[in-house]
C-alpha cells in the first residue's frame, strides 16, 4: 500500500476572470482573481518485504533531501526545491542501499484554489 509524505506547500499561480455584473441597465465587466497552492507529496510504494530498517532508511532520506530542498527552495526562491529534493533522496537512497524500483518513489501533486475575490 502507497504511503503519501507531504513535501511542502507552495504558492501557485493567481488565477483571473472576467465576469459581468448583471445588476445594472448596462452589464460591466468585474474582473475576479484568486489564488492557489500546489501541495506536494513524496509516495512511497514499500515493497511486499519492508521491515523496519527500510522504514528507517526511507526516514534518513526524507530528512537529507528536506534539508537540501530548504537550501536550494531558498538560494532560487523556491523554482528548484522540489528537484532537489527528488535529486537528494535519489542519492541518499542510493547509498542507503535502497533498491528502488519503477514507480516505487513518485512526486504527487495536488492543486488547491481559493475563492474568488472581487
Amino acid at each position: 500500500m502507497a504511503t503519501l509524505f507531504p513535501i511542502a506547500s507552495v504558492p501557485g499561480l493567481p488565477e483571473a476572470r472576467v465576469s459581468f455584473n448583471n445588476q445594472n441597465l448596462l452589464p460591466l465587466p468585474m474582473l475576479q482573481t484568486r489564488n492557489t497552492t500546489v501541495h506536494a507529496f513524496l509516495c512511497i510504494n514499500p515493497p511486499p518485504d519492508a521491515d523496519e530498517k527500510f522504514w528507517d532508511a526511507v526516514r534518513d532520506c526524507l530528512v537529507a533531501a528536506s534539508a537540501g530542498a530548504i537550501v536550494a527552495g531558498t538560494i532560487t526562491g523556491g523554482l528548484a526545491a522540489l528537484p532537489t529534493f527528488m535529486q537528494v533522496f535519489g542519492a541518499k537512497a542510493a547509498g542507503k542501499g535502497l533498491e528502488l524500483v519503477a514507480n516505487q518513489l513518485q512526486l504527487v501533486t495536488e492543486t488547491t484554489y481559493g475563492d474568488w475575490n472581487v
